[in-house]
Formats: structure tokens, C-alpha cells, sequence
């Protein structure tokens, strides 16, 4: 079943009545522009009384449910929303494109010192596969890089739906350091819970990681099958599930982890005073 949420203009206030940090709003079809552009100016000049302005493209077939169409329309950015000659320079650049009379412009401020822009997506760009893609520009301090299909676009990509082969575990592991790399070097604080069991995996977390602490959770597999909830080891016994790690696929213990815990014989208490222990000893 195919859900529709409107044109990207349409969504923002949504999301910013749930409480996500949208900065504030307003759009307008090309028609409304077409009929009474003094109008439509005053309204944006209300709106926004002073700063720089973002003019942005809202059309019905852009970011739809089978294209994206990245750099398709026209977006105008640092527009003074008092200069009302530049202000309407800048619509009508961004009409000039559009397909339909119900093609909206979204006007919005610009935003200031930008550590990094992206957009996620629900599929790879390349081949359609169904996988999370992250595709962010952390370099340049602009906005526009990643949306208009121009300039630095670095990729993250969640590769969760795919095998669970030696390989596919490798892949996936280097995804997850990479995802913690990018948050850590924005000054976030980042713990991840991954099998991650590739010695290949550990020297790139230490080379590239800033404060990186690896934690090895030792437990025995007698403790880890009383510890089934979903009756994995259960389905391997009978062979109807393969490729576990550490059973069908072989893996790599860590050579030199900063913290190991048996959680077999010690307590949740005991784990976290040691792990609270080395953390401020660090």
C-alpha cells in the first residue's frame, strides 16, 4: 500500500507540529504567482521581514515514491527577502522549470554555519537495491551540494537487508564504522552494539575513530543459547536457518579490545561500574 504525504512545501509544517527542528515556512503555487505577484511578495516580505532567503522548487513530481529528480529544478539561495526586484528575479527562476501550474515555491531562511547537508533515501541510486542511503556533504558548508546532484556527495550506506555471509557481515560492519566515524567527527558521542568480528574492522575503528573503546562482550555459547528470544540457535540445530556467525561463518575475536566482559558471570552492575571505570580513566 502506497501512502502519499504531499509535496516536500507540504510536509515541513507537518513536521514541525511533531516538534522536528524545521526552520520556518512559506509556499505558494505558480499560479498563485502567475495571478497577483505583488501580492504573493507581500505575503513572503511578512513572512519574513528581514535576513537571506532560500527560494526553492516544490513541484508535484519532485522527490515523489519513483524519482527524485536531484538537480531537475531551481533553487536560489541568499535572496534578501527586502529587495523585492531580486526577490522576484529569484521565482521566477525557479518557475521557469517547473511542469505544472500547481507547482509550488518554498521560501525559507537561509541557514547559517552548516557543518553538513544530505538527504536519506530508501534505495541505492545505482541499481534500485533496497538499502538506507545517507548522501551528505560535510566539507563545504553549503546546502545546495547533495540536492542539486552537484559537487561533494559522500555516501553512507545500511546494507541490512542484504546476506549474512562472511562478505555481506564485512560490508555492513565497515558501513556501521564508517556511520560512527561521520557522527563522532561532528563532536557526537557515539556507542553502537555490532557483531562486527573482523580484525580488518578493529584497525580501521582505531585508526579512524576519535576516543574509539572497544568493548568485547566474551560469552560463552552455552549462556548465549539459555539467551535465544528469537530461537536462532534452535533454528540452526534443526537447519533452518545458516550462516551464523561464529557457527557457519567463521569470525575474529578481537586481538587487543580495551574492556572485555563475560556477561555470563558478571552482573549488568558489576559490567557497567567496569566500563564506567575505564571510560573515566580514559
Amino acid at each position: 500500500m502506497r501512502q502519499s504525504f504531499g509535496t516536500k512545501a507540504e510536509i515541513l509544517p507537518c513536521l514541525a507540529d511533531q516538534g522536528f527542528p524545521v526552520p520556518p515556512s512559506y509556499f505558494f503555487e505558480a499560479r498563485q504567482w502567475h495571478a497577483d505577484p505583488r501580492q504573493v511578495l507581500r505575503s513572503i516580505q511578512n513572512r519574513f521581514p528581514s535576513g537571506s532567503l532560500a527560494i526553492c522548487s516544490s513541484a508535484c513530481c519532485e522527490d515523489g515514491s519513483e524519482h527524485s529528480l536531484a538537480g531537475a529544478f531551481q533553487s536560489v539561495l541568499h535572496v534578501s527577502a527586502q529587495d523585492a526586484p531580486q526577490l522576484g528575479r529569484a521565482i521566477e527562476d525557479a518557475i521557469s522549470v517547473f511542469r505544472d501550474e500547481r507547482d509550488q515555491v518554498l521560501v525559507q531562511p537561509m541557514v547559517g554555519e552548516v557543518s553538513m547537508c544530505g538527504v536519506a533515501m530508501t534505495r541505492a541510486l545505482e541499481d534500485g537495491s533496497p538499502y538506507y542511503v545517507i548522501n551528505y556533504d560535510d566539507v563545504s558548508g553549503r546546502t545546495d551540494t547533495v540536492t542539486s546532484g552537484h559537487g561533494v556527495s559522500k555516501t553512507v550506506l545500511d546494507t541490512s537487508h542484504a546476506g549474512f555471509d562472511r562478505q555481506s557481515r564485512l560490508d555492513l560492519a565497515m558501513i556501521y564504522a564508517r556511520l560512527c566515524k561521520l557522527l563522532a567527527d561532528q563532536g557526537q558521542t557515539v556507542v553502537i552494539a555490532t557483531i562486527s568480528l573482523f580484525h580488518e574492522v578493529h584497525a580501521w575503528n582505531r585508526a579512524h575513530l576519535p576516543g574509539y573503546l572497544e568493548v568485547f562482550l566474551d560469552v560463552p555459547e552455552s549462556a548465549r543459547r539459555n539467551r535465544d528470544p528469537k530461537g536462532l540457535h534452535a533454528a540452526a540445530d534443526q537447519g533452518r536457518m545458516t550462516q551464523m556467525a561464529g557457527r557457519d561463518t567463521t569470525i575474529d575475536l578481537p586481538e587487543a579490545p580495551h574492556l572485555t566482559l563475560d556477561t555470563a558471570k558478571l552482573s549488568a552492575e558489576v559490567c557497567l561500574r567496569k566500563l564506567l571505570e575505564i571510560l573515566h580513566g580514559a
